[in-house]
């Protein structure tokens, strides 16, 4: 059976789609989605590319790609 979602959850559905993908932790992803409900679209965007970029840091130091 196929959950129905309202139209209005939509992108919210796509943020946590697309942060459990980068590996978010949970407390991350609550207080991204916390900030997106409080109508800080652009701080929640910034801890994304924040998040990311740490991720792809730790990868490349990790495989003995960066200093």
């Amino acid at each position: 059976m196929a959950t129905v979602y309202k139209a209005e959850q939509r992108p919210t559905i796509q943020v946590v789609v697309r942060l459990r993908k980068a590996d978010y932790h949970e407390t991350a992803l609550q207080m991204t989605l916390i900030r997106l409900e409080q109508g800080s679209p652009e701080q929640a965007v910034l801890a994304a590319e924040k998040r990311h970029q740490e991720l792809t840091e730790s990868n490349r130091r990790y495989q003995g790609l960066s200093p």
